[in-house]
C-alpha cells in the first residue's frame, strides 16, 4: 500500500508540474503573439527555431529505430518551406509489428524527452549547483511519506531553488 501511495504522490507531482508548465506555455506563447504579433512571418520565430526544430525533430528521429521505424526523410530546419513547416521526420513501419505501433506514441513525445535532456544539460552547463539542489529535492521528497501539502511545498522547493 505504501509504495502505492508513494506511486500516486510522485505520478501528481509530475503531471502536475507538467500541467503548470504546459499552462505556463500556453501563456508565453499567448503573450508573445499579442506582442510580436503572427509568429510566420516573424524574425524573432525564425531565429528562435533555428535551435528549437533541429531539437524537437531530433526527438523524434531518435526514437524511431527503437521501434523498428525506418525514417526515409528528415528535416531538421526548413524555414521556407511550401508547407509552412519548419522541419518534419517522415518515417514507415509495419503495422502489423505491436512493437512499432506502441512506437507511435513514443516517437510522438520524442520532443518532450530530447527537449529535457538539453534543458537538463544547459542548467548543469550555466548552473551546475541548481542541478544538484533540484535532484537533492527530489530524492528527499520521493524518500518521505508526503501528502498534498508537502507536494505544494516541493513544487515551492524547485522553484525556489531556480
Amino acid at each position: 500500500m505504501q509504495y502505492l501511495l508513494l506511486f500516486f504522490r510522485l505520478l501528481l507531482c509530475t503531471f502536475g508540474i507538467m500541467t503548470v508548465c504546459g499552462l505556463l506555455t500556453a501563456l508565453s506563447r499567448f503573450l508573445f503573439l499579442k506582442l510580436m504579433g503572427n509568429p510566420a512571418g516573424n524574425k524573432v520565430h525564425k531565429i528562435t527555431s533555428i535551435i528549437g526544430t533541429p531539437v524537437h525533430e531530433l526527438g523524434h528521429a531518435l526514437f524511431c529505430p527503437l521501434f523498428a521505424h525506418r525514417i526515409t526523410e528528415i528535416r531538421l530546419w526548413t524555414p521556407k518551406s511550401s508547407d509552412r513547416t519548419l522541419g518534419h521526420v517522415s518515417h514507415t513501419y509495419n503495422s502489423k509489428n505491436p512493437w512499432a505501433v506502441l512506437g507511435n506514441m513514443f516517437i510522438g513525445l520524442g520532443p518532450i524527452f530530447s527537449g529535457m535532456i538539453i534543458l537538463t544539460l544547459l542548467l548543469w552547463l550555466c548552473f551546475p549547483g541548481t542541478l544538484h539542489e533540484w535532484i537533492s529535492n527530489i530524492s528527499d521528497f520521493t524518500s518521505t511519506e508526503a501528502n498534498t501539502t508537502d507536494c505544494v511545498r516541493f513544487i515551492g522547493k524547485m522553484l525556489h531553488s531556480m
